[in-house]
């Protein structure tokens, strides 16, 4: 683990970097829309709702995208919107994002050809049934919701990205669990727009799980290819093992965990049309107990666990998207109240709903800063790590 080695795209300069992958994050990109369009237009029914619509179209194309495994973790924001805020040289607007020469294959063999890429994305640019769906869901929202929602002032045109997604409980419960809260409420659920936004849910993260057996999958017949590598067929092996448990179930382990986790953010970034400043949140504090548990068992040391973050880090770099941020460190809530002695990890969340001054960072706070300043991680530039600090 200690010689954990980023990849030569890696040692470029930012500029190379993004250039060098303009055309790959490109055709990803077209291909994914591709799919979203053929379930659009070839395979939905006419009395879907919209929400069921996008969840089909979504699970869909997870299933059928072109997957590839270059690091050590699987997933992929490639195929995510290539051009946010236009970070490499040569800006290109978004009708121009797919490909002069396309090289990847349908389930037939055949290769796309640049036309079909043409009109598939301008369909979905087009007929994009987000802003239905969001109506939808404004009408499902109780009094509390929707007075917070109409206060939210949006300067411009509506756009997507611009969250912090809740991945702590994936992580401790996995996707089965949503699965099954979603179809218990549909068994006692008889408005037909909250049936289909309970299946929808489940229908999307049933996509998720898929993609990620997809990955599995992949990843134990690149090993079975190779000979003289042991090392690398070491990494795709634990990626298999990983994807099959995660996000599916909860996370065993700290690798467990980055893997989960990155699944499920490329897996949100997918969704949306234009996935800009999707952030990571207090990644050092939902990740903490895995970090943890395998430090103390001896499975982990402080060397892998950097590596393993400078390897994840490496994967945000691969989609040309921005401001992916994370945020480490202490918090200062009221320096007022004084903070109980003996407390624990476990007890900082209630003292902080309870006004409590409390510093919260830990060990894997300076992990998380000890990678993003190693010289491996010179040229990146994702994700930005936010640190708060009191005295």
């Amino acid at each position: 683990m200690n010689d954990f080695q980023i990849g030569p795209e890696m040692t470029a300069t930012m500029t190379e970097v993004r250039v060098e992958e303009a055309n790959i994050n490109n055709e990803a990109f077209a291909e994914f829309q591709y799919y979203r369009w053929q379930y659009y237009t070839g395979l939905c029914t006419e009395d879907e709702s919209p929400m069921l619509k996008r969840a089909k179209a979504y699970a869909y194309a997870l299933e059928n995208m072109t997957i590839s495994i270059e690091g050590i973790l699987a997933g992929s924001q490639r195929a995510a919107f290539p051009n946010a805020y236009h970070h490499y040289e040569g800006k290109q607007k978004k009708a121009e994002c797919y490909p002069e020469k396309p090289t990847y294959e349908k389930k037939d063999g055949t290769t796309f050809s640049k036309e079909e890429y043409a009109e598939a994305l301008d369909y979905v640019m087009n007929h994009d049934d987000y802003s239905e769906a969001e109506k939808v869901l404004l009408d499902l929202m109780d009094a509390e919701n929707k007075a917070l929602y109409d206060s939210m002032t949006v300067i411009g045109k509506r756009v997507t990205g611009h969250m912090i997604a809740d991945y702590q409980p994936i992580l401790e419960e996995g996707l089965d669990s949503v699965i099954l809260k979603a179809r218990n409420k549909l068994e006692e659920e008889t408005h037909p727009d909250k049936r289909d936004l309970y299946n929808a849910v489940i229908i999307s993260a049933i996509g998720v799980i898929s993609w990620s057996e997809r990955y599995a999958k992949l990843a134990e017949e690149e090993a079975g290819e190779i000979a003289g590598d042991a090392e690398r067929k070491s990494e795709l092996l634990r990626i298999a093992e990983a994807c099959k448990n995660v996000p599916k179930k909860c996370a065993s382990n700290f690798y467990e965990a980055l893997q989960s986790q990155w699944i499920l953010h490329s897996a949100l970034m997918l969704e949306q049309l234009t996935p800009y400043a999707s952030s990571f949140g207090r990644l050092d504090q939902y990740m903490f107990k895995y970090y943890q548990q395998d430090i103390k068992a001896g499975r982990l040391t402080e060397n892998e666990a950097r590596d393993l973050l400078i390897g994840y880090f490496a994967e945000t770099m691969k989609g040309d998207q921005v401001a992916q941020n994370l945020m480490i460190g202490g918090l200062m809530i009221n320096p007022d109240k004084q903070l109980p002695v003996d407390i624990e990890a476990r007890d900082i969340d209630r003292l902080i709903d309870e006004g409590y001054l409390v510093d919260a960072t830990n060990e894997l706070s300076w992990r998380i800063l000890e990678a993003s300043e190693d010289k491996r991680a010179e040229t990146f530039n994702q994700p930005s790590v936010a640190v708060r600090y009191h005295k």
